[in-house]
């Protein structure tokens, strides 16, 4: 869908020319190329799920053959009238839907959990909001793949993932200032291994995102409580029966506090690149020190009472 929701209540006010689609994130020298020429190069092209050119007045077919035709939406008595150099002007009036939805484009992004999106694109009203959708991939409002959308003069973006939720509105990522004039901008958004980055117009012009690193913390807090208590539970366990290894019950807690959080923080790290937290090493270390003393506890009280 291109310049509206399913709804038809999220219009966006804009050119488009192109739209390509991979379900691999490109590397960073690929990017640099595809900027500098502004065309596509034939080891990315083999790679592309979809690739609309929309300059041709004949009709807005995937040139891969892979993808469904998009099909104009809303008033489109005189299409020849709104036609432009920079491509298809999109309003609240007029938008781009496929004829069936692209489920394969849905099924190759969930096998690889990855996605590269190549855009041209212009807006024609730089206060727009909703946000105003330019390019999505959702069955309504509320049930999303990825949204590429305009909130005033902010790129605003949703990608759904385990993080984001279902509707890809847990985090919610804004880029400044991308539409804060009428310019022809070229975008290509990546995602892989929860990380995110956005590229206009050329190679510095970057933006970076790690998904891990913008989880709320009252939504961290449930995954590292889910995570750890049980750990500390079974932890608990061992402890009560090693009462009488002094040296050994001291030793088994020091370890179980640090070390299981410590291994999810550096597995994190290494698999997705973001940051070392030691919020989140103190947050796991916490739900495993705490449930297992509390069962020490409760243990040790039963104990004197049977006594």
């Amino acid at each position: 869908m291109l310049g509206n929701e399913n709804t038809g209540d999220r219009p966006w006010y804009g050119y488009i020319s192109k739209i390509q689609l991979s379900d691999r994130a490109f590397s960073r020298s690929e990017i640099s190329q595809l900027l500098d020429i502004k065309s596509i190069l034939d080891n990315t092209k083999q790679s592309l799920l979809a690739d609309y050119k929309l300059t041709d007045k004949k009709g807005y077919q995937d040139l891969t053959g892979q993808m469904p035709e998009l099909l104009p939406q809303g008033n489109s008595s005189n299409i020849s009238d709104i036609r432009d150099d920079k491509g298809v002007i999109l309003s609240p009036s007029y938008w781009l839907k496929t004829r069936v939805p692209p489920t394969l484009l849905n099924k190759r992004i969930r096998e690889t959990s990855e996605l590269t999106v190549l855009t041209t694109v212009a807006t024609a009203d730089t206060n727009q909001t909703g946000p105003a959708r330019i390019i999505t991939l959702s069955r309504s409002t509320l049930n999303r793949n990825f949204t590429l959308g305009q909130q005033k003069t902010n790129l605003n973006l949703r990608i759904r993932t385990s993080i984001t939720g279902e509707n890809a509105a847990h985090i919610e990522l804004k880029v400044p200032n991308i539409f804060a004039d009428t310019n022809i901008h070229n975008i290509i958004i990546t995602y892989s291994k929860a990380t995110i980055q956005v590229y206009v117009d050329k190679l510095q012009n970057y933006y970076y995102f790690n998904l891990l690193e913008l989880i709320p913390r009252e939504q961290k807090i449930i995954y590292y409580g889910l995570t750890f208590t049980p750990l500390g539970f079974y932890l608990g366990f061992l402890s009560i029966l090693a009462k009488k290894r002094l040296i050994f019950n001291r030793l088994l807690l020091l370890i179980a506090i640090l070390l299981p959080s410590l291994l999810l923080e550096t597995m994190l790290v290494i698999h997705s690149g973001k940051s070392f937290s030691l919020e989140n090493l103190i947050i796991g270390a916490l739900f495993t020190g705490v449930t297992m003393l509390m069962l020490k506890l409760r243990a040790s009280k039963l104990f004197k009472q049977q006594v």
